[in-house]
């Protein structure tokens, strides 16, 4: 009756077979490579097996072979396809009812032992043994599931195929991030100017201030606090300057070209009290002089210095915005120029001359201290606003710190131009007012950092060349 009934399962897996190979959805007991649950079960993967051919009978005399026992003794539990060329095996084995026959567990000894080297009949075989009790020795290590030969792990939380702890909390369910202020980690809701948690800044009077500007006009007035009629006067929205000038002769010149071209200024006033300043222009320049001290044996001039520029510049400085006592505060964090173009030029000394050409694409360039251009007072500076118009009047100091002029910036709010540039917040030349991505994101630093020690000088020269010019209106007069 016994093999009568095996004779029946064995009929019964090899239609199973036919069942795998078919479309049949059902997923049957074992087609997981874990087994069906019995103890001691033994689950082979076989590789490169089609199990459309695949003769369990056969098979079974091949274990039997493999481990000493009798084909009485293997009960096959499931045979399942999961590839075309893969399958998983599932059996136990029963104690010998005959005479000085083997144990199952001297049995499932021999099979570990037989599938030391991953092959059993020619086959490719991987070995794991499920639902073990304690009769049973595992010869090979026993995962942290208790399955012998498996591979399941620890995670860094100690769970037994875990998946560790979700990402930005530690195992005790920590946030290891910032939390912000709505209390999700790692969120990005922030209080705005008025304290209020993931706000827009409308619910209080500073919040009336937010919005994106353009400066349209600027005026210069002298020793004053821009009141009256401005002493000079500069329309925007696009900004254009020249100097062209020249003095000296022999080794004591000076010729410069200065061109500032498409010039504008971006003013963006966030509600979470923070701002981004954008300065972006063309600029021509050719400039050349040379001095001599007459230290010089071979009679040539001491030092001479030529440079040709045609870049686009952007200058983009980030920070703090507050209200106190009706004077707009701006606290500078950071300030970078992002170029795009090329410079050439020379310098000698008595006469060995260095050359040097740059080519920029996009780059960033260092940070620079803007400080020596802000007022004196924190920044501070008085303001008003009605409608969409922005004016902030702002006092400045010549460099020699004596003459004092005050500037009063005409902004209104203006949709952001089209503006192509670094959209990626994380890389170092990001725009923030760019409304496009023109690729430039991965150009990294300019590969010439002294080119800025003169720059910042030239806009100081293109802040004071406006002072110049009001001087000379005013000597015309």
């Amino acid at each position: 009756m016994k093999d009568f009934i095996k004779y029946l399962f064995i009929s019964n897996i090899l239609i199973l077979i036919t069942a795998c190979s078919s479309d049949d959805t059902t997923i049957p007991p074992g087609s997981d490579g874990y087994g069906t649950g019995e103890i001691n079960e033994v689950i082979l993967t076989l590789q490169n097996t089609d199990i459309n051919s695949f003769d369990i009978e056969s098979f079974t005399q091949d274990i039997a072979n493999a481990s000493n026992a009798s084909v009485n003794q293997i009960v096959i539990t499931s045979v399942n396809g999961f590839t075309r060329s893969g399958i998983y095996v599932s059996f136990y084995f029963e104690d010998s009812e005959e005479p000085g026959g083997l144990s199952a567990s001297s049995c499932l000894t021999n099979i570990q032992q037989e599938l030391n080297d991953g092959m059993i009949a020619g086959f490719n075989a991987e070995i794991i043994i499920m639902n073990t009790d304690e009769l049973f020795n595992c010869i090979f290590d026993t995962d942290c599931a208790g399955i012998c030969n498996g591979n399941s792990e620890t995670d860094e939380c100690g769970i037994c195929n875990g998946n560790g702890p979700l990402e930005n909390y530690d195992c005790e369910g920590n946030c290891t991030i910032q939390v912000d202020c709505a209390g999700a980690c790692g969120g990005s809701a922030e209080y705005d100017i008025c304290d209020v948690c993931n706000g827009n800044g409308s619910s209080c009077d500073e919040g009336q201030i937010v919005g994106t500007y353009r400066l349209y006009k600027m005026d210069i007035y002298n020793y004053g606090d821009c009141m009256g009629s401005p002493d000079f006067s500069i329309n925007g929205p696009n900004f254009n300057n020249l100097i062209n000038d020249s003095y000296g002769s022999g080794c004591s010149y000076e010729n410069i070209y200065y061109n500032l071209t498409n010039g504008y200024f971006l003013l963006d006033i966030q509600s979470n009290g923070n701002y981004n300043f954008l300065f972006g222009g063309d600029y021509n320049e050719d400039y050349e002089y040379c001095y001599d001290d007459n230290d010089c044996s071979n009679g040539e001039c001491s030092y001479c210095n030529s440079r040709l520029l045609n870049i686009n510049e952007l200058t983009i400085e980030t920070g703090s915005w507050s209200i106190e006592n009706n004077y707009l505060d701006f606290d500078l964090i950071s300030t970078y120029q992002i170029l795009t173009g090329s410079r050439n030029g020379y310098s000698s000394e008595c006469g060995e001359i260095n050359d040097y050409s740059n080519e920029y694409d996009g780059c960033r360039f260092n940070e620079w201290d803007y400080s020596s251009y802000l007022n004196e007072n924190n920044n501070a500076q008085e303001y008003t606003l009605n409608g969409n118009t922005l004016v902030i009047n702002n006092a400045y100091f010549y460099s020699d710190g004596i003459e004092e002029d005050c500037r009063r910036f005409e902004f209104r709010k203006a949709s952001l131009p089209n503006l192509a540039g670094c959209t990626d917040s994380e890389s170092l030349n990001y725009n923030p007012f760019a409304t496009s991505n023109n690729g430039t994101c991965d150009e990294g630093y300019c590969d010439d950092t002294g080119y800025g020690y003169y720059h910042n000088e030239d806009k100081k020269t293109f802040i004071e060349s406006f002072l110049k010019k009001r001087n000379q209106l005013k000597n015309d007069k």
